[in-house]
């Protein structure tokens, strides 16, 4: 029987804050940071999907191995800022550059 994995409002937070600090990564440096006591990636990339929904994840690039490489989008970014810290410092690199083409 196949598994549904739904994210959760903690998931989303953590991946959030995690794409605010380190600004790019894949889903399996995120399940590894994260989750590492998960099985696998499904449901942390299940969760970056529903962030891609929300509009506040995007991929970046897929990387030569094949995995995506996800950034938070402006509103991604200013959620996340609200979840951290005032002295934590968030990464300014999430702004889409003009090389990406937009749809």
């Amino acid at each position: 029987m196949k598994q549904t994995w739904k994210p959760t409002h903690t998931r989303k937070k953590e991946v959030l804050t995690a794409l605010g600090i380190f600004q790019r990564a894949t889903a399996e440096h995120l399940w590894r940071m994260l989750r590492p006591g998960d099985r696998h990636d499904r449901c942390t990339r299940d969760t970056l999907n529903a962030l891609k929904g929300e509009g506040k994840a995007r991929v970046e690039t897929r990387l030569e191995s094949g995995h995506q490489l996800w950034v938070l989008t402006e509103r991604g970014h200013k959620e996340a800022k609200q979840l951290l810290p005032k002295s934590a410092r968030m990464s300014a690199g999430t702004r889409v550059s003009s090389s990406v083409v937009r749809r």
